[in-house]
């Protein structure tokens, strides 16, 4: 888990502090799976005395080792935290991660997202292969895939390795790779043949648009997000809040949606107070096929322009 990006959108100075509510929403919103006792534990260890805020920062340092290495003579990290978490409960700490998901789950969400965003992740290892070899390093594979966009962590790298290993075994073969995870969309030789037939792509079980359109056809679920955005409307009503400029500020090059911590920072800038679970929720609700949050119609749905 990269812990940095859940904290710094709320940071928006970059002072290495925020409040404690908004650490709060980020460890809730992440699953971490803290009861309020013990994010109140947390802060009262991390916070300023001077400014009451947290500093997530001497946090990370001491709950990710890639953050900052130990020295000589330095405490191991399991001590650094335990002296910072004395009279938490038994059982204290992040939930567990997911379970590492199959190759074919992998590879379907690999292609999900490459038709999603037209991506020609081809072109990015023939560059690597000045001889046309067919194989890059292991290096560059992970090279070539950072620079298509593809962010994956170290057991999905590990596992992209392993399962297309070139026959000499120095390297892994990109061809077999892209061959995989290409739509028929992009089928290889459709700009030979550009009247050949290809079948629109349809994400799989594992891609989150399928998890999207349940949770937008559950009724239940639909009639808790109508009274939380029947309140937001309200309260914007009621106190003449103008709310899209608080976003902009936040999209800098106008697309239209921000990440789900600027949404709930923007909220929180607005003092459109949300329980966590209502803020997330509402993200549900406006959630874009990249998880990301399309505030323009989440605007219109509680400041609906007037006729």
């Amino acid at each position: 888990i990269l812990l940095p990006p859940f904290f710094k959108d709320f940071d928006v100075h970059n002072t290495g502090q925020i409040t404690a509510s908004r650490l709060g929403q980020a460890l809730t919103r992440h699953g971490f799976g803290l009861s309020p006792q013990e994010i109140q534990t947390v802060v009262n260890a991390y916070s300023d005395p001077r400014t009451r805020d947290v500093c997530y920062r001497k946090l990370i340092r001491d709950v990710d080792e890639t953050e900052a290495p130990p020295g000589p003579g330095s405490p191991p990290a399991f001590e650094t935290v335990q002296a910072h978490t004395q009279g938490l409960p038994i059982g204290y700490g992040f939930t567990q991660p997911k379970p590492l998901c199959s190759l074919d789950e992998l590879i379907e969400e690999l292609k999900a997202k490459i038709a999603r965003n037209s991506i020609r992740l081809k072109d990015f290892f023939v560059d690597a292969d000045k001889l046309r070899k067919g194989w890059v390093t292991k290096a560059k594979f992970r090279t070539g895939l950072d620079v298509g966009g593809m962010k994956l962590d170290e057991r999905s790298l590990s596992m992209l390795e392993d399962a297309f290993v070139c026959a000499s075994g120095e390297g892994v073969d990109y061809i077999a790779f892209t061959t995989a995870v290409t739509p028929d969309m992009q089928n290889r030789d459709l700009e030979k043949n550009p009247s050949k037939a290809c079948a629109s792509y349809k994400p799989g079980s594992s891609h989150p648009l399928k998890s999207m359109l349940q949770r937008q056809n559950d009724p239940n679920n639909d009639a808790l997000v109508d009274a939380i955005l029947a309140k937001l409307r309200t309260a914007v009503s009621t106190h003449r809040i103008l709310i899209k400029p608080v976003f902009l500020d936040f999209d800098k090059i106008r697309k239209g949606h921000v990440s789900p911590y600027q949404f709930a920072a923007a909220l929180d800038r607005l003092h459109l107070k949300l329980h966590p679970e209502e803020c997330q929720k509402v993200v549900e609700r406006f959630e874009t096929v990249n998880g990301d949050v399309n505030y323009t119609h989440f605007c219109a749905a509680i400041d609906p322009p007037t006729a």
